[in-house]
């Protein structure tokens, strides 16, 4: 009885080269700002829908009110870091992220500070 040996199927495309542990620390860490980012925003906005649909006044509302600007103020900090760490994750990984992801975490990490200068101006 003979043996035989059995080929490995391998793939014709080449894997992509590993990162080092500093590239995953910072390409988590952005994500993580990313993700901070967008869910402060969604949460302060759905705060301020939810005190103009129950038609609470910002001083009668009391603490409840401060909410949504905490949370923008918040979504601000984390986006300024977001952004930051754009261009870091570039230079420290090897294979760049996808130019969508990087395009929408600039965008995300600016709006809060939009939303604050569209409201600073308004009043």
């Amino acid at each position: 009885m003979t043996t035989r040996k059995r080929r490995k199927n391998r793939r014709s495309e080449p894997e992509p080269p590993a990162e080092s542990r500093a590239a995953d620390a910072v390409t988590v860490a952005w994500m993580l700002t990313l993700t901070a980012t967008l869910l402060a925003e969604l949460v302060a906005a759905a705060g301020w829908m939810f005190l103009r649909i129950v038609g609470w006044e910002p001083e009668k509302a009391g603490p409840i009110a401060a909410l949504p600007e905490l949370l923008l103020v918040i979504a601000a900090l984390t986006g300024a870091v977001c952004v930051l760490l754009v261009p870091v994750t570039y230079k420290v990984r090897q294979q760049p992220p996808p130019l969508p992801i990087s395009v929408a975490a600039v965008v995300i990490g600016l709006a809060p500070w939009l939303v604050i200068a569209v409201l600073a101006f308004s009043n």
